[in-house]
Parts: C-alpha cells; sequence; structure tokens
C-alpha cells in the first residue's frame, strides 16, 4: 500500500519545484509500470478479461501528463532608468512595481550592456535612461535579457 501510494507520488504527481510545468515525475521501469498499472486497475475493478484470460483491457484510459506552461513573452520597458550597485555588480531598473535584474559580466561577450552605458554607470556613477527588454522569471521579479540605448 505504502509502494502504491509512493509509485502514484512520484509518477502522477512529481516532486521538487516545477511539478506544475512537468519537471519532477518519474517514470518506472517498463516491468514495474505495467505492474503497478495491473494492481491499480483490480483494486477498482476496472479489468475486463476476455473468455479465455490471455488479454487484459481497462475501461479507463490513463491520465496524460499536463502541458507545460510556456514561458510568457518578454516585454520591452521604455524610457527606464538603469542602475549599477558595484557591491553586487547587479545592474537593475524598475517600472510600474516591477523590479528587472541583470548581472554585469566580466566577459564582455557575455555582457548585455552597451560599452558606453557601462561605462558611464561604473566610471561616472551615472544612471542612464534606455529601453530594454526583460522576461518575467517570478512575481514581480525580472531578468533584463536586452538592452538598447
Amino acid at each position: 500500500m505504502v509502494k502504491t501510494a509512493f509509485r502514484k507520488a512520484l509518477t502522477e504527481e512529481g516532486v521538487g519545484a516545477k511539478t506544475a510545468v512537468g519537471y519532477g515525475l518519474f517514470d518506472l521501469p517498463k516491468g514495474e509500470m505495467a505492474k503497478t498499472v495491473r494492481e491499480a486497475a483490480e483494486k477498482k475493478d476496472l479489468v475486463n478479461s476476455t473468455s479465455d484470460n490471455s488479454t487484459e483491457s481497462f475501461s479507463t484510459p490513463p491520465t496524460p501528463l499536463p502541458e507545460p506552461k510556456k514561458a510568457p513573452e518578454p516585454e520591452i520597458w521604455e524610457k527606464v532608468i538603469l542602475s549599477y550597485a558595484p557591491n553586487t555588480q547587479t545592474i537593475s531598473a524598475s517600472k510600474e512595481g516591477k523590479t528587472a535584474t541583470t548581472k554585469n559580466e566580466k566577459n564582455k561577450e557575455k555582457n548585455i550592456v552597451p560599452e558606453p552605458l557601462l561605462e558611464k554607470m561604473m566610471k561616472k556613477k551615472k544612471t542612464v535612461t534606455v529601453t530594454l527588454k526583460a522576461e518575467l522569471i517570478g512575481g514581480n521579479a525580472y531578468r533584463i535579457t536586452e538592452i538598447k540605448e
């Protein structure tokens, strides 16, 4: 009974974060899955046997997994002020109660902040007004994915 509960929890409910989008679900080995399905069906009297008992069919199909949720489209934020926090190496912007951030990458190829803006923010310690693209990561938190002057 406990094994059945664990099987159901792992294969149908999932464990850990993001189970709502399909992560954390486990598959049972093929023989184990057939055994589990057969046991569950027998307990619920869902097994219909033919006259020679050579095949079994079930009156209810298995429940399909939910479709993973798609990430929302990135938002375009126009005329927002970027600021730089040197202690955390974080660049941030706010708009209508939402906050978007990105880390300043020392590797220039990975850095999404244009060099003139980065110099103005880091060396001259000034804020800059930009247009940016932000993707939702949860709640009111966003990640900056692109910055344009």
